[in-house]
Parts: structure tokens; C-alpha cells; sequence
């Protein structure tokens, strides 16, 4: 029982972890669940170990890199479970961390080195094996699986006894001595954050969660998975299977043999497709930014669609892929004439109601990050008034709302308004998300994002938006503020000094502005560090690269922690003004920002943030 509590406080992932554990375990139980822990990881090494022999002794270059990738998978994940959490468990009160360059102590260190370059040495033989085979046809290191399984077999060992040899520093984790942090390692969430527990989940309501925000964050991956399942399949399907997927897909899936010839074509075809996608997509994109509209729109599209599509079916007439091109290609044509010609992205004509509404997605929310909402005295006066269209003050029948922080992800932005929390507090207010225009560009993104009534962030949008009598939440903040956005930073970066665009509109339409503030909302996720590299690339191509979103384990998984949302009563402009002057506009944003900093700090300290303050990013 003691070693399931243990266990529970580490899945959990609360801020507050680490003390359940010092209350659940004493050192005994701790010793007991790493080395229970480091077995099964040893195993799934033995595993790996297991298939790299059977690789080597495969004639079918098909089944050696197949075999030869699941080998490498294997002990890949082994290694780095053992070092990440058996390490994490074993010294979690000693400033373990995951990267922790030239800290541990000596031996630990020269056992670190040792096992991750024998490692090194497991990783690039195997994938040289798997490479040649798939790419040659033939195996250009005789014996290479034999030599990555006896290498990671070894740097596991290793690895395991460096663990043992650890030394605690009195270094914070992943930041220097001097308080820089480390570059290319975002600092671990430290334990403070943790002002009120989270509603308790069971194992399997974790592992359902977790699966759907992962997904969830990672939609713009999904139409390029599936089709790169569609064409890898006929090389991945052993021999047996293959008649029988033959029959299920009526033949548009291709059995080919595994040569070299084959998998070449089939790469040029796949990348014949996507390049198509991308071009109509582009093309679509400049047709909106041309402010292009209605049957001008549809016309225009539907004669690019045919030449696009058109021209890839008659160039692979004579490949086996062709039965499955036209499936694929009819399916794009009907979809883009069915989604994208009646601009969803201004007038949230796809927005699915029973979605919103639906009490299971916003009750997962709820239930996994612990909203809560935070309403000034002013607020709370009339709440139930805002989006009311019989309200005796005309300034409450419409608003709009400016959400902050944009984080890496601003998941609060999209699922606070299907929540029941938000329903309960204003039972008039129905909103309407708007988030990047590119977004609506990714399939499987833009439809699920535009079911939820999503649209595109831009001044077209708004004001077609506002004549429609809807309430638009915006979130100002865009790249510039999710690239200052660190979870281990006190700062939290808000853009104040631009966007004038939005307070221009308020006082054009007299709409008034509600301050909105997300506690925790920047301690989901984290972008890779590289502030020298992203910087250049976002003076010079407008976009922060290298971006990789890192949350739980450092995956694309959001982390469990409480957000809780601070909302105040809208700041409304002095007067309605068709044509506003500058100083009009920047006196409006100024109360606008003196109120969000009221905000702030009315409800940092019960909210957790009292260590923490807000940059202005006023240049």
C-alpha cells in the first residue's frame, strides 16, 4: 500500500509531489520502488536485445529495418526511463533533473559520460543497419546489430550504477550559480506553485485525460500521420497480413514487394501529395489576406483544386498508388469545397453548439487543471448581465474580452468558455475564441477548433464578429509573448504598448473591455531555450524556431497544474467614436492595463503568484 501511495504522488504530478513523498515513503520504500522500477526497464532492454538478434538474422530487408527500429525503440525508451525516473525517484529531494550538465559529483559524472557515449555507440550502429537496409537493400555493417544490442545492454548497466553515485548540488535545478538558466533546458516547475490541491484522478481517468490533451495539442500532426500510415503500410504489413488488407481496403492499398525501387516511388508520391495540400493551402491564404469573399471565393478555389489535384492523379496514372491518390484527392476536393468557401474562420458558421456544450470536455478540464474562477466585487455585480440582450444597460449586452497570458499554448483560452464553471458565472456570456489565422489552415486543427466556434484573429473577423451581436475573446499577447513565456520565470510577459488595433475597434463599435488573467496558465508548457537562435529567426522570419512545446516529461503533453482565472468588470471607452484619435486610443489602453495590473494583484497571493509580477513588453 505504502508503494502505491509512492507511486500515486509521482503519476499525480502535482506541484506537490515531492512532499508526499517525504510524508508516504521512508528511504527503504523509495530503494524498493527504483529497483522494482529499473527491472522492467531492464527487461524492455533484454526486449530489444531480442529483436536486434532476430534482425541480424533476417534475409528480408523489409523485416530487418522493421525489427531493427523496434530493437532501437526499445532500448532507447529503456535508457532514458531508467535515467529520467528511476533517478528522479531515487534522489527526488536531492535537485535530481533531468539534463544536468557536469553535476553529481565526480564519479557521477564520468559514469554519465561513459554511459551515454556507449550509448551513442548502440543508437548510431543500429540506425545505420536500419538505414542501409531500407535505403541499399543491404547490410553496410555486418554483425552492426549485434554490436548497438551488446552497446545498449551496456550503457543501461552502466547508467543504473551512475544513478547510485549521484551527489546532491545546492545549484537550482537547470539554472546557474549566476541565476542565467541553462540554454536549450527549460527549468522544472518548482514546488511553491502548489497553493491548493488538485481534484483527484484515478490512474485510468489519467491516462484517458492525458491521452485527449495530447492530442488535443498536436492535432496540426494528424492529416500527415495519416497519410504516412497509408503509404508506410504496404512496407510495415508482414506477408500473412498482407491479402487480408488487401480485401479490407477494396485494393486502393497497394501490397507492393520490398524493394528499393518501390519504397523510392512511394516516398516521391507521398511527397507529391503533401506538396499539393501545401500549395492550395498557400494559395488559400492568399486569396484571404486579398480580402477574396463569397462565390468569387469558392469559384477560385474549386479551379485550383481541380488543377492541383488534377495534375497529381494524371502524373501517377501508372503507379500503384493511384486508386488510393484519387480516393485521397476526391476526398480533399469535397472537403475544401464543403469547409473552406463559406468563411468558418470570420462567421463561426461550423461551430457545433452540442460540442460546446457538451459537459464532458469542459468537466475533463475542469477536473484535470482545477479551474477556477476569480471575479472582482465589480464584476460579480453584473455577470449575469453581460450578453444579455434585454439588459437595461445597453454598454452589458456586448462585450469584448482580452485573455493574458498568450503562454506557449493557451489552452484556457479555448475550453474556459465550454466550461460549466464559465456557464454558472455568466449564464448570458457565450464567446467566440479567436486564435491565429494559420490555424485555420491545418486540417483536423481548424475543424475541431472551428466547431468550438473558434475564429481567425484578425480585424475582418472581429468586426464581422461584433455585427453579428457575438462577444470575441482575443488574446493579444501572440508570439511575442509566448516567446518571453518561461514556467520557471518570476516574469511573466505581457505585451502592453502595441495592439492598438483592439482598442481602436472598442471605441469605433462602444464595446467595453474585460480584463482577463490566467494563474498558472504559463506553467503548462515550455519552449525548447535557445533565446540567441529564436530571437534571429524571429527578427528575420517572424517566427520563434526552434519551437517545441515541453510539459509533462518533457513531451508535448500538457502538465497537471491549478489555473486559476481572474476576471474583472469591463473597462468601457469614454464616449463611442467612428474615427478615434491616437491619444483617444492609447488613453483607453492605459486604463485598460491599469486595470489588468489591479488585477493581478488583487488575486496573485491566493492565486500562488505571489513571487511573481508582470513585464510589461512595451517595445
Amino acid at each position: 500500500r505504502r508503494r502505491r501511495s509512492i507511486a500515486k504522488a509521482i503519476i499525480d504530478s502535482a506541484p506537490d509531489g515531492e512532499a508526499d513523498l517525504l510524508a508516504l515513503a521512508d528511504k527503504g520504500d523509495i530503494r524498493t520502488l527504483v529497483r522494482e522500477f529499473v527491472k522492467m526497464n531492464t527487461v524492455l532492454v533484454i526486449i530489444g536485445m531480442t529483436m536486434a538478434l532476430v534482425s541480424e538474422h533476417t534475409q528480408s530487408w523489409r523485416h530487418r529495418s522493421l525489427y531493427g527500429a523496434l530493437s532501437l525503440v526499445c532500448c532507447t525508451v529503456a535508457v532514458f526511463l531508467t535515467y529520467g525516473i528511476a533517478g528522479h525517484l531515487r534522489h527526488q529531494n536531492a535537485g535530481w533533473n533531468f539534463a544536468q550538465a557536469f553535476r553529481g559529483g565526480k564519479e557521477f559524472v564520468l559514469l554519465q559520460i561513459a554511459g551515454w557515449c556507449v550509448f551513442g555507440v548502440a543508437v548510431l550502429t543500429q540506425g545505420v543497419v536500419i538505414a542501409s537496409s531500407i535505403y541499399v537493400g543491404t547490410q553496410v555493417i555486418p554483425g552492426g546489430m549485434y554490436v548497438g544490442a551488446f552497446a545498449a545492454i551496456t550503457s543501461q548497466y552502466i547508467i543504473i550504477h551512475s544513478i547510485r553515485h549521484f551527489k546532491p548540488s545546492h545549484t537550482t535545478p537547470h539554472v546557474l550559480a549566476s541565476g542565467k538558466p541553462v540554454e536549450g533546458i527549460p527549468t522544472k516547475v518548482q514546488s511553491p506553485w502548489s497553493y491548493r490541491q488538485l481534484p483527484h484522478l484515478s490512474v485510468s481517468e489519467k491516462l484517458v485525460m492525458y491521452g485527449i490533451l495530447a492530442l488535443f495539442c498536436n492535432m496540426q500532426f494528424l492529416s500527415f500521420a495519416c497519410y504516412m500510415i497509408l503509404f508506410c503500410l504496404p512496407y510495415m504489413c508482414p506477408p500473412s497480413a498482407a491479402e487480408l488488407v488487401d480485401k479490407l481496403s477494396l485494393n486502393l492499398i497497394p501490397m507492393l514487394p520490398g524493394d528499393k525501387e518501390n519504397f523510392y516511388h512511394t516516398v516521391v508520391v507521398w511527397g507529391l501529395l503533401l506538396g499539393a495540400i501545401a500549395s492550395w493551402t498557400f494559395f488559400y491564404a492568399i486569396l484571404v489576406v486579398q480580402g477574396v469573399r463569397g462565390w468569387r471565393l469558392s469559384v477560385m478555389l474549386a479551379t485550383f483544386a481541380v488543377a492541383d489535384f488534377g495534375g497529381l492523379m494524371n502524373y501517377s496514372r501508372e503507379s500503384p498508388h493511384y486508386m488510393m491518390l484519387v480516393l485521397i484527392c476526391t476526398l480533399n476536393f469535397v472537403y475544401i469545397s464543403t469547409t473552406f468557401t463559406k468563411n468558418p474562420e470570420s462567421n463561426a458558421c461550423r461551430e457545433w453548439t452540442e460540442l460546446r456544450e457538451w459537459p464532458v470536455f469542459g468537466d475533463m478540464f475542469e477536473r484535470f487543471f482545477g479551474f477556477r474562477l476569480e471575479l472582482t466585487e465589480e464584476c460579480a455585480k453584473i455577470a449575469d448581465k453581460l450578453g444579455d440582450e434585454n439588459a437595461e444597460d445597453p454598454r452589458h449586452r456586448q462585450v469584448m474580452l482580452l485573455f493574458h497570458p498568450h503562454s506557449i499554448f493557451p489552452l484556457s483560452h479555448v475550453a474556459l468558455p465550454c466550461t460549466g464553471l464559465w456557464r454558472a458565472a455568466f449564464p448570458n456570456l457565450k464567446t467566440n475564441s479567436l486564435v491565429a489565422s494559420i490555424i485555420h489552415l491545418v486540417p483536423v486543427m481548424r475543424d475541431v477548433l472551428q466547431w468550438f466556434g473558434c475564429c481567425d484573429v484578425s480585424r475582418h473577423s472581429v468586426l464581422e464578429l461584433i455585427s453579428m451581436g457575438r462577444n470575441v475573446q482575443i488574446v493579444c499577447g501572440g508570439q511575442t509573448e509566448m516567446f518571453e513565456s518561461r514556467s520557471w520565470d518570476d516574469d511573466i510577459a505581457v505585451v502592453r504598448r502595441r495592439r492598438l488595433g483592439v482598442f481602436k475597434i472598442a471605441i469605433q463599435q462602444g464595446l467595453g473591455i474585460m480584463p482577463i488573467f490566467s494563474f498558472g496558465e504559463t506553467l503548462t508548457f515550455d519552449n525548447i531555450y535557445m533565446p540567441t537562435l529564436q530571437a534571429a529567426f524571429k527578427k528575420y522570419l517572424g517566427f520563434p524556431f526552434p519551437f517545441l512545446m515541453l510539459g509533462k516529461y518533457y513531451l508535448p503533453v500538457p502538465r497537471r497544474v491549478p489555473i486559476s482565472i481572474a476576471i474583472d468588470a469591463p473597462v468601457y471607452p469614454i464616449k463611442q467614436n467612428d474615427a478615434p484619435t491616437l491619444e483617444e486610443i492609447v488613453e483607453l489602453q492605459t486604463r485598460y492595463f491599469d486595470a489588468l495590473q489591479r488585477l493581478f494583484d488583487q488575486f496573485q497571493e491566493q492565486c500562488g503568484h505571489s513571487a511573481r509580477r508582470i513585464k510589461w513588453l512595451d517595445g
